[in-house]
């Protein structure tokens, strides 16, 4: 039986799968088995367990992850959706559903006052667009080092910390991202 819980913190989802990230489960004897890069404290094959709290001590403790992974970048430089800005206010739209049906100037709000805000008003802030760059070497966290690109040490990912990626064209570095679980810069 697959338990997940998914809390949702900010931009991020924690995805408390039955595994860590990167780890395999061996059906057999219900083992996680860490993938090559795991180099932390803890022992490279953990029993499986279905407390949150307990996965949240051996995330800090053993220095692994579950599947978190990044929504997206919201854009809150902007009015969210259904929601039109109009002389410095953002004002709801008619295909706004929420009960906050008043204008509203966003621009010297922080960053976690626009989240309570939208939270508040049951309104979401469009994702920042993002055009990958692949024209840089290394994914995002990674170093490029005599031209191989060297994880850092919170990579926990399905495979090696060192790959050579020089010849790598921008196809070969979309699967890179996806086969290995890491991600390439957006272009600004």
């Amino acid at each position: 039986m697959k338990i997940i819980l998914i809390l949702l913190i900010i931009n991020f989802v924690i995805n408390f799968e039955i595994c860590p990230e990167g780890w395999n489960l061996s059906y057999i004897t219900d083992i996680c088995i860490a993938p090559l890069s795991y180099h932390g404290p803890c022992s490279t094959h953990i029993i499986t367990i279905n407390n949150t709290f307990d996965k949240i001590f051996l995330q800090n403790f053993c220095h692994i992850n579950w599947n978190k992974k990044i929504i997206c970048e919201k854009d809150m430089n902007k009015c969210p959706k259904n929601w039109i800005k109009i002389n410095n206010l953002c004002y709801p739209t008619s295909t706004y559903k929420g009960n906050c049906n008043y204008g509203i100037v966003l621009e010297n709000m922080e960053s976690t006052q626009k989240l309570f805000w939208s939270i508040k008003c049951n309104t979401q802030f469009n994702c920042k667009m993002c055009k990958k760059n692949y024209e840089i070497t290394c994914p995002n966290d990674w170093k490029l080092i005599d031209k191989n690109c060297i994880a850092s040490n919170n990579y926990t990912g399905p495979c090696h910390t060192i790959a050579n990626l020089s010849f790598f064209n921008k196809s070969m570095k979309e699967q890179f991202e996806i086969i290995c679980n890491v991600e390439f810069p957006c272009k600004n």
